[in-house]
């Protein structure tokens, strides 16, 4: 019952005031009534509805419900829906940074501020799923693991953000960090192994290439790793877009 509450509270509010409203102007009209109520049988019903007292108890109180949910829009619906919007804003560039970052194999995506990012799609999500499907390309992973190193700390601390927005977001915006902190510890081992750092000297001698059978086990594996938990990111940014649409 809660949660179907918290999902249509706002359609379930706007129903009640239009429905209150319209009983109330029924009741200040004081429409006429039908023929077949004007016997002896609804004389008594009838004089109960259009009576003076009936007018100001229920008209008073169908005033007071409508005031109330105008009230409700202006004080608590409004700013809250600034306050989601503003936070849907701030989340979803953090997620489009990694987005971003991977499809276009910038390495150093870290480094640009939120703002910089395009707006995060689900066609962008999809092409870069597709893509960890197959063969990959080192910088793509390279630059979703800089990205990590960068962001892990600030999507930890935004999971009272994504709050403002439901419990159902928050769940999924931990699992999004969850991911990202495996990355991000993928990435500091590999850098402490001298594998990231290979891996970097690698791309910028030639550019764009793929880790192959010839390639050491080490740089195998990571490439492996890299790909399975960045897949499930992106399946998560997925659902994320889904669940804030």
């Amino acid at each position: 019952m809660l949660d179907w509450w918290d999902k249509y509270r706002d359609r379930a509010l706007l129903c009640g005031s239009v429905i209150a409203f319209g009983l109330l102007m029924l009741v200040k009209l004081k429409l006429d009534v039908p023929d077949y109520m004007r016997g002896s049988d609804w004389k008594t019903w009838v004089e109960f509805f259009q009576s003076k007292a009936f007018e100001d108890i229920v008209g008073d109180m169908l005033t007071g419900l409508v005031a109330a949910y105008i009230f409700y829009v202006f004080i608590d619906w409004m700013p809250r829906l600034n306050a989601e919007r503003r936070a849907r804003k701030l989340l979803n560039s953090l997620v489009a940074g990694h987005v971003e970052s991977f499809q276009c194999a910038e390495i150093s995506g870290h480094a640009k501020s939120l703002a910089e990012f395009k707006a995060l799609r689900i066609e962008d999500l999809e092409h870069n799923i597709i893509t960890l499907r197959g063969e990959t390309e080192v910088a793509s992973l390279l630059a979703i693991a800089y990205m990590s190193k960068w962001s892990h700390q600030m999507m930890s601390d935004s999971l009272q953000v994504s709050l403002v927005l439901g419990i159902p977001q928050a769940q999924i915006w931990m699992e999004l960090t969850s991911r990202i902190a495996k990355i991000k510890y993928l990435s500091e081992k590999a850098e402490k192994s001298g594998v990231l750092d290979r891996l970097r000297s690698n791309v910028d001698a030639v550019g764009a290439y793929v880790i192959g059978d010839i390639s050491f086990v080490d740089d195998r594996e990571w490439n492996d790793e890299m790909k399975s938990q960045s897949s499930k990111f992106f399946e998560g940014a997925r659902k994320w877009i889904e669940i804030n649409k």
